[in-house]
């Protein structure tokens, strides 16, 4: 009868915008690396990405102290890194990220000097509550997109993070505004 078969479409249309609607409007897919600190997250994704010179900063303690989104871009063997922009998705808490403003200068001592900056904040407990400067971009030659997947390159991202279990994580601003 009519009434069943409306709904029944008005079902199927219910579960799959359940499980769809947090991926509408989403750019591209984001693989970030997530563990403890110390657990070699940076130094993995230095050599899983073809990051010459340990770009990323790797250590005997905390180090890492904002996320680098890394994206493959072809020709750039040494990199670049940009300012990000944060773009909610829909009504719900999912983000895409863009390239704002190429930071020139060296990436490596870039990356240290932000992470410094950023625990020297949160010692004096005055930590900056804007999230942009918890992002930058990084576009360079991954290896991984090739020949025919270099097509792909642009649906895919990779995301080092700090470690989860950093101490007074309660109070701090990254963890419970930015990451989540």
């Amino acid at each position: 009868d009519k009434y069943n078969i409306n709904k029944e479409i008005k079902n199927k249309k219910n579960i799959w915008k359940n499980k769809s609607y947090p991926y509408m409007s989403l750019e591209r897919f984001a693989i970030p690396m997530i563990s403890t600190i110390s657990a070699g997250k940076s130094s993995t994704l230095n050599y899983l990405l073809n990051i010459k010179r340990n770009k990323l900063q790797i250590g005997e303690s905390i180090t890492t102290k904002f996320c680098v989104i890394i994206r493959h871009k072809k020709g750039y063997k040494k990199g670049k890194i940009y300012n990000t922009t944060i773009e909610k998705r829909a009504d719900i808490n999912k983000y895409n990220f863009y390239k704002g403003n190429e930071i020139k200068g060296d990436i490596k001592l870039f990356i240290e000097e932000r992470n410094q900056l950023i625990e020297s904040l949160q010692n004096k407990d005055q930590e900056v509550k804007d999230p942009s400067l918890y992002f930058i971009i990084m576009e360079i030659n991954t290896g991984l997109f090739e020949d025919e997947y270099e097509k792909y390159s642009h649906l895919v991202e990779f995301i080092d993070t700090p470690g989860l279990n950093e101490k007074s994580v309660q109070k701090n601003f990254y963890f419970k505004n930015v990451l989540p």
